[in-house]
This record gives structure tokens, sequence and C-alpha cells, in this order.
């Protein structure tokens, strides 16, 4: 004895039906979907976003470390001072290696863009 499977696949719904080879309906039904909104739309994008931003800040951070290390300078974190007092003092004397780490760190975490590489160079534009 075999079955057969009939489905009725719509915009906002599916249907389907479940018979033998007599013709008798096994199951039958439908599933209705919600309509779509384009505010559902816009809040998706904007998770999309949020977890990339924090993606290429990580990325950021990870390969400034491993930079940092490949070179063999110290990533030492713990420092009496904040990043910020560490900037400050950076315009007036010399950093070491520990206290720029820092401070670079601290740039590349609350600041930074991946857009500038499809920037376009302005000498490469033709004036019109």
């Amino acid at each position: 004895m075999g079955y057969k499977v009939g489905l009725d696949i719509g915009i906002a719904s599916v249907g389907w039906a479940v018979v033998d080879d007599d013709k008798t309906v096994i199951d039958a039904g439908s599933r209705l979907f919600e309509a779509a909104d384009a505010n559902k739309n816009e809040v998706r994008r904007s998770h999309r976003g949020l977890r990339r931003l924090g993606r290429r800040k990580i990325h950021r951070i990870t390969m400034f470390e491993k930079l940092w290390s490949d070179y063999g300078l110290t990533m030492t974190e713990a420092l009496p001072a904040t990043p910020l007092e560490l900037r400050n003092s950076g315009q007036h004397q010399k950093l070491n290696s520990s206290e720029l780490f820092v401070v670079l760190k601290n740039l590349l975490k609350h600041r930074g863009i991946s857009y500038l590489d499809d920037a376009v160079d302005e000498s490469e534009t033709v004036p019109i």
C-alpha cells in the first residue's frame, strides 16, 4: 500500500494532504504564516550590524595583539595610569612599550572603521 503527499505552497501558507492508493485522505492540514513586516527587517538589520561591529572589534584587537607579540614587544596592561592619562602624558614624554600598548589597544577598542579599503582615492577621480 502506497501513500501520496500533496503540497500547496503559497506566500503566506503551506497546505498538505496525504492519501493512500484508494484515495482515502489520511491527513490534511495547512499552516499559516505571519504577514511580512518591514519593521522586523529594520530590527534584524540593526542586530546584524551590531554583531558585525562586535566581530570587527574583536578581530582588530586580536590582530593588534598578534602583531605586537610578533615583534616581541611587551603587553602589560596592569599599569598605574588609565589609558586616557597615558595618552595625555604621551603628548609630553616618551611612552615605554607597555604604556604604548595600552594606549593603542584602547584606541582600537573604542575607535576604528573597516570601510576605508572601499574608499575611493581622490587622486584617481577624473575631473569633470
